[in-house]
């Protein structure tokens, strides 16, 4: 697999209005495999801020394109799978504090109405003394997929493939799976373009 991640990020440090500061992030990332072919594609922009009360604010939005998916049948040939879009935000109270809260969403949605999930979470943590802290993170999903792959049957003389709704849960969305490439990545390109913004290029191979 070929891929290639672009980020271009700007940090504002100077506190402005209610804002402490405020990261804003672009991203871009597209991949090949060995044959060539062009196997996902996407992208998203994504904000934070530290308000003036020590209180964080983050959200984003991803879109991915239709992806052609070279194990899903399992050794058949190439499928291609729906693409989609997610949101995600969370919200969390002043850090120094002894008893602190957070909040958080997202969901994803395939273009198709193939598979969509929501997940929604609250993080309450109480710090008695500097060395010791009580968390406690619960949080609730719901995940809706109405493909899986099956197994191969023949028709004839064809062989075709068996894929049934409503069995199995799988999610397409793709977040999880950039961050775990970027940890194995080597930069080629980093550019200055100012003291607090970055545009980073990413190429890799596994």
């Amino acid at each position: 697999m070929i891929s290639l991640l672009m980020a271009i990020f700007h940090t504002q440090y100077t506190p402005f209005s209610i804002f402490r500061q405020i990261n804003l992030n672009f991203n871009q990332w597209t991949g090949w495999d060995f044959g060539g072919y062009n196997t996902y594609y996407g992208g998203n922009v994504n904000l934070g801020s530290q308000f003036t009360n020590y209180w964080w604010a983050n959200g984003g939005v991803n879109i991915d394109g239709n992806n052609r998916d070279n194990s899903i049948l399992r050794g058949g040939p190439s499928m291609y799978v729906p693409g989609g879009w997610n949101y995600w935000w969370s919200v969390s109270t002043d850090s120094r504090k002894k008893l602190t809260f957070d909040f958080n969403n997202s969901a994803y949605f395939d273009f198709d109405d193939w598979t969509h999930n929501y997940d929604f979470g609250i993080g309450i943590s109480y710090r008695p003394v500097d060395a010791l802290r009580f968390s406690l993170s619960p949080s609730y999903n719901i995940n809706k997929s109405e493909i899986q792959y099956i197994d191969n049957v023949q028709y004839g003389k064809e062989e075709r493939y068996d894929l049934r709704p409503h069995l199995v849960c799988k999610n397409y969305g793709r977040q999880s799976g950039l961050d775990s490439r970027i940890e194995n990545t080597v930069p080629l390109t980093i550019h200055s373009i100012n003291p607090i913004s970055r545009l980073l290029i990413f190429y890799l191979i596994s």
